[in-house]
């Protein structure tokens, strides 16, 4: 179990990382438009 946790948390921190910079490239782009 500890490994797949281990597992999950190394591929979801990346995972919301880019799920935060897709929010802000959006709210940017809805700022030009």
């Amino acid at each position: 179990m500890t490994d797949l946790v281990a597992a999950l948390t190394l591929l979801g921190a990346p995972a919301a990382v880019l799920l935060a910079v897709r929010c802000a490239i959006q709210r940017q782009f809805r700022r030009e438009k």
